[in-house]
């Protein structure tokens, strides 16, 4: 089992969000929960960063300038060193054709906004706890 402190300290997690006050408030919950949080403001920016930091979880707001929130998903799990990375779209639109749509672009869960603090905390944990379970698992099977 890893140690709860490796875990955290270790975790990466990219915020891309066109609206400062989100990345703002989602940087300071996530770094005060001990993961390392980097932002971007646009998708372009998002995906640059993704392929060059490769985070352990991408949280993605669905309309942002550049490529949206969908485009990034999509081109994240086309991309080798990005495909299993997890993505979490977040949005103020919370129609299940939205939701639909980010799940089949290649996001593993949907957050609608505004969120409670403690809701993000928990999708975080447990999208991070299931990359871990997935990497050992593909460890294990070669």
């Amino acid at each position: 089992m890893i140690p709860v402190e490796n875990f955290l300290t270790t975790s990466r997690i990219l915020v891309i969000d066109d609206h400062e006050d989100s990345r703002i408030v989602a940087k300071m919950v996530l770094e005060h929960a001990g993961y390392h949080v980097t932002l971007a403001s646009t998708g372009t920016e998002g995906l640059r960063q993704a392929l060059l930091e490769l985070p352990d979880l991408v949280l993605t707001d669905l309309i942002v300038p550049g490529l949206d929130g969908l485009a990034v998903a999509e081109q994240l799990r086309l991309h080798p060193a990005t495909c299993d990375v997890r993505i979490v779209a977040v949005t103020a639109d919370s129609r299940p054709s939205v939701r639909e749509d980010a799940l089949r672009a290649g996001c593993n869960e949907f957050l609608s906004k505004p969120f409670h603090i403690a809701k993000l905390r928990s999708i975080v944990l447990e999208q991070l706890l299931l990359a871990r379970m997935y990497a050992r698992s593909r460890i294990v099977s070669l």
